[in-house]
């Protein structure tokens, strides 16, 4: 049956509840005529009481939950009831009950549609989503596994362990930072002194630590010129910035700017590339898992066609060209069997393409100097490599495909994680997109030329923000945190 927990001291619970009852639950019962609702908490309203003839059993106090959490099919959380009910959702969820919720009652747990929930804002598509949690073994299977798992990653005393010491590395950071930026910064101590980097290697993180903790090893194992690290963190809640730090102490080309809120990837990739010194800009997804001679074969495509500007590899998880249908490789070893022979069937192939995708784009430092950074207007993400690359085709550039590089490529953690990898996302920056350069907006997205008649005149040049302006170093430049309230004032 379906199962919802309220408390009926709470006024919004009831109302929420009663029009479930009064409008949703008849379309499901149009499908499952004899489906039942339990309706648990304490001091429920005369009229639910007596709604037994229609398939609702409202028991009200119970001792505990746990027999209804056991047996039910479904979790509902209708519309309405979003205040007061992450933890009843949570309980459910811990239990592997699947969960059909508003986006009011997602979001404010950061679940994902169709991920960690089922998620309607309409009276037919909550119920259609009851009945396919009913009907479809598969799906109820997947979620209640990927409920089971969220919980235990963003809700367990082992997650509050990790926010709580996250929590404490972001203070002790933050002191350190402000302490220096007091009292002046002193020299850089000798073992931390480096030759000029020959390449700026930028990486975005957003949470998802173990992944980055893999992108930093594939770089330190693979990378052979002088080279600097920035990750820039988006107001990690896990283990990130407590690897980071311990990184640090072995590592002194990794460079940190630590954010109090999640910037985006445009904002927050803007303040790497304002900090980057080397010759060539590495912009590198932190789910990314590079191979031998990654970045000297994409560096020697931008060396060997003068006017390229940018770079990229192919992947087995991207969109566009740079895609790799055939790849095929069970764990990190065969990974790297699989990119050396790739490299070798296709050394020295680098084929034109204006639009590259940017979770591993090398730069050239004349690039940056010609047209800044990414537009920030796109938020959290998408269409910002795109607009990027226009800019850049603009500017006279002919970016290329390394077809010799093959890079490993998860894909889209940080915005599933975030709820924000679905086609409402997409449209909404496709909308921007689109206004932006004079492209009908109601074409499908990501269906345009690169052609310098069809689109409208835009600003080339972005600014890159001054990272001094709200971010203060530690002694020896590692770590930049934010002081105080965000701000992004161009130089």
């Amino acid at each position: 049956g379906l199962l919802f927990i309220g408390d009926f001291n709470h006024n919004p619970h009831a109302d929420a509840i009663g029009h479930f009852i009064d409008v949703v639950f008849p379309l499901i019962k149009k499908t499952i005529p004899d489906i039942p609702l339990w309706v648990v908490g304490s001091n429920p309203p005369g009229n639910l009481r007596e709604l037994r003839d229609r398939g609702v059993i409202v028991t009200g106090n119970v001792p505990s939950a746990d027999p209804y959490l056991q047996k039910a099919r479904v979790f509902v959380a209708p519309s309405g009831c979003a205040g007061g009910m992450e933890g009843k959702i949570a309980e459910a969820m811990a239990y592997g009950l699947p969960v059909v919720t508003t986006s009011a009652g997602a979001g404010k747990m950061g679940l994902t549609r169709g991920e960690t929930a089922l998620i309607a804002d309409t009276p037919e598509e909550f119920a259609k989503h009851v009945v396919e949690l009913y009907s479809d073994d598969s799906l109820w299977l997947s979620l209640s596994e990927k409920s089971r798992l969220f919980i235990k990653d963003n809700h367990s005393p082992e997650h509050v362990y990790r926010v709580v010491r996250n929590m404490m590395t972001r203070l002790s950071l933050l002191f350190q930072c402000r302490m220096s930026h007091e009292n002046r910064p002193g020299i850089v101590p000798a073992d931390r002194r480096l030759p000029e980097p020959e390449a700026s290697i930028v990486i975005l993180a957003r949470n998802q630590a173990a992944h980055t903790a893999l992108c930093l090893q594939s770089i330190k194992r693979h990378t052979n010129l002088p080279h600097e690290i920035i990750v820039v963190d988006n107001n990690s809640t896990d283990d990130t910035l407590t690897f980071l730090s311990h990184w640090s102490r072995d590592n002194a080309n990794l460079k940190v700017i630590v954010n109090n809120t999640n910037r985006g990837f445009a904002a927050g990739n803007n303040q790497g590339l304002s900090l980057a010194s080397g010759k060539y800009i590495v912009l590198l997804n932190n789910d990314t898992v590079v191979t031998a001679g990654w970045l000297e074969r994409m560096i020697d495509v931008l060396e060997r066609f003068p006017g390229t500007g940018m770079a990229g590899p192919v992947s087995n998880n991207v969109s566009g060209p740079q895609l790799v249908q055939e790849a095929h490789y069970g764990d990190l070893d065969e990974l790297e069997l699989y990119a050396a022979r790739h490299a070798e069937m296709h050394a020295g192939q680098a084929e034109p393409c204006p639009r590259l995708v940017a979770f591993c784009l090398v730069i050239e430092r004349k690039v940056l100097d010609r047209i800044g950074g990414l537009d920030e207007r796109f938020g959290l993400g998408n269409f910002e490599d795109d607009d990027f690359c226009l800019r850049a085709w603009l500017s006279g550039f002919r970016p290329r495909i390394a077809r010799d590089v093959f890079i490993h490529h998860t894909g889209s953690i940080t915005l599933k994680q975030e709820g924000l990898y679905d086609e409402i996302a997409m449209r909404q920056n496709w909308k921007i997109f689109a206004e932006k350069w004079g492209l009908p907006p109601d074409s499908p997205s990501g269906a345009y030329e690169f052609c310098e008649q069809k689109v409208k005149t835009a600003p080339v040049y972005i600014p890159f923000p001054d990272l001094c302006a709200n971010h203060a170093a530690d002694s020896s430049g590692s770590f930049w945190c934010e002081t105080g309230r965000s701000s992004n004032r161009p130089l």
